[in-house]
């Protein structure tokens, strides 16, 4: 037979032919899957790097101190109004029956001042002016705490409960206040008047003073009697105290008695560990 001496021919030459004879298809094939395949990759790391420029940062966790928003507490409940809050670092709220007080203590020595908002706007005028009376009216109230006189409150406060007088009765954690200027402005009714009074307070066992901020609102009957109120009567009342409060020269006192009282507390160490204990 003819083909007896020949050898068969190999299958893997059978492939060569057949790539060789197909190259130009395997390699269009081949380009568009390497086109794709980059298209998909480039639209991958866009989308990521679009997640992350997006991605909103994570809040940072505030510190309790200096801004002490609120008082450092005694364990006895004070006799307070209650109080509107003003974001600066407050003495313990508990030693007193204030309108839930927003106390905002700021550094000065014990004869220093606390700067003032517009002082031909809440500087008592004459005796027996509202100013002057809402003076008088403060003034007895932080010197009836001082003495730790529960009596001393009555006729001052519009509410004082037995747990209130008990509470500034035994009070061991402020030794006294003083340095008490009112600023009066007016409030959402006749004869009712938003109040902030800066002073200055000390801690028992210690000589250094820090000063404060509280907000009050304060009522009068129109002829010449006015009370510390124990909460903000209504929603009119409220809304007037925010006013007040968001004002700029008021916003600046309260930045000044923060700035003033952190200032204090860093000049004394010894102070500023025991104030921190409190809150």
């Amino acid at each position: 037979m003819e083909d007896k001496g020949k050898k068969p021919q190999r299958k893997e030459n059978a492939f060569r032919e057949w790539v060789s004879d197909n190259l130009r298809y395997i390699l269009l094939i081949l380009g568009i899957a390497v086109i794709i395949a980059a298209v998909i990759l480039g639209i991958r790391l866009i989308s990521g790097w679009s997640g992350g420029q997006n991605r909103e940062p994570q809040a940072v966790s505030q510190s309790k101190t200096p801004e002490p928003t609120q008082e450092p507490e005694e364990e006895t409940v004070t006799p307070t109004p209650e109080k509107t809050e003003i974001p600066t670092p407050t003495p313990e709220e508990t030693a007193e029956p204030t309108p839930e007080e927003t106390e905002t203590p700021a550094p000065t020595p014990e004869a220093a001042e606390t700067p003032k908002p517009s002082p031909a706007e809440t500087e008592p005028e004459e005796t027996g002016s509202p100013e002057q009376e809402i003076q008088n009216l403060l003034t007895a109230y932080y010197q009836a705490l001082s003495d730790k006189n529960p009596d001393g409150l009555s006729g001052l406060v519009d509410s004082l409960t037995a747990e209130d007088r008990q509470a500034v009765a035994e009070n061991q954690v402020i030794a006294s206040y003083s340095g008490v200027r009112t600023y009066v402005y007016a409030g959402a009714d006749e004869n009712s008047y938003v109040v902030l009074a800066s002073y200055n307070y000390r801690y028992s066992g210690y000589d250094q003073s820090l000063p404060a901020l509280t907000q009050f609102y304060v009522y009068g009957d129109g002829s010449g009697n006015y009370w510390l109120a124990s909460d903000v009567p209504d929603s009119a009342a409220a809304a007037r105290v925010q006013e007040v409060l968001g004002m700029p020269e008021v916003q600046q006192l309260i930045s000044d008695t923060r700035a003033a009282y952190e200032s204090v507390l860093d000049s004394d160490s010894s102070l500023k560990a025991y104030a921190e204990s409190l809150s």
